[in-house]
């Protein structure tokens, strides 16, 4: 039963993570709500463990599991942002920040 409670543990730590992960894309670095995407998913991740998994070797692959999901969610496309909008560049908008730089950048070093 403890392998049980144990993988819905690693399930709820990498389900909960990706769509923090895929919120988490759209904000600005370092914002308060950046800092609530990456840490919302700790506190309902800790009660599960003290409530149903007494291991401590479980503490590292659930904190792995919490980063490969915000890092699947943050590569994943959002759902609800449409496929056909596209900016000047190409790109997708909710990326459309990141491009917008570099162009910057190329036209500041090319002149």
């Amino acid at each position: 039963m403890e392998t049980a409670f144990i993988g819905l543990l690693f399930v709820a730590a990498l389900g909960t993570n990706v769509p923090l992960g895929m919120w988490r894309r759209r904000l600005r670095r370092f914002s308060p709500a950046w800092f609530v995407a990456i840490h919302a998913s700790i506190p309902v991740l800790v009660a599960m463990r003290l409530a149903f998994v007494p291991a401590y070797w479980v503490i590292p692959p659930e904190i792995a599991l919490a980063v490969v999901g915000q890092l699947v969610g943050s590569r994943l496309f959002p759902p609800w942002a449409p496929t056909s909008r596209r900016t000047a560049s190409g790109c997708p908008p909710w990326g459309s920040e990141k491009v917008r730089m570099w162009e910057q950048r190329r036209e500041r070093r090319d002149g």
